[in-house]
């Protein structure tokens, strides 16, 4: 919901400031900054989690479909927790990020903490360590309930980007 609502303030934001710029020769005041270095980052930042609970990113499955279904269960499996080295690395920085800009504010026409920013980019990389936790364990759950696919399965379309059921998992 965060990111639908950084959206719809964006939105808001940048049709004011055109309408006040065009009909009234009189933009918003810090609009642009306010956009950029916040509304923008809360909307990118706050929507990751969401997008890999809903198998949204983006992946080069062309290769995984050719592996039987078993398989390409294992790999889900392996990948992702090679995914949540690099999102706890930008977690780190961006925390210490958040705590070392305590107190400072942004340059420009509005006087906004620089860690607000931060704070998006660290709890947006939390939520998306734990989806990425959790659809792991979704699917050891898929691999391990009976009659899951097994290793002499023959290779065909299967759609490890979408949990099937993910919803059910109240994520």
């Amino acid at each position: 919901w965060g990111a639908a609502v950084a959206l719809f303030l964006m939105m808001l934001l940048m049709a004011a400031d055109a309408l006040g710029r065009y009909l009234f020769n009189f933009p918003v005041p810090g609009t642009q900054e306010v956009v950029a270095n916040y509304v923008l980052v809360a909307a990118v930042w706050l929507s990751l989690a969401r997008t890999e609970l809903n198998g949204g990113h983006v992946a080069v499955d062309i290769v995984l479909h050719q592996f039987p279904e078993r398989v390409q269960i294992w790999i889900s499996i392996l990948v992702r927790p090679i995914a949540i080295v690099p999102m706890g690395i930008v977690l780190w920085a961006s925390f210490d990020e958040m705590v070392a800009s305590f107190g400072r504010q942004a340059l420009g026409p509005v006087d906004l903490p620089v860690s607000l920013s931060w704070g998006f980019v660290a709890f947006g990389s939390a939520s998306l360590i734990a989806s990425l936790a959790a659809t792991t364990a979704i699917r050891i759950i898929e691999l391990r309930q009976p009659g899951a696919a097994t290793a002499t399965d023959d290779a065909g379309p299967s759609n490890d980007t979408e949990l099937e059921g993910s919803e059910n998992y109240g994520l």
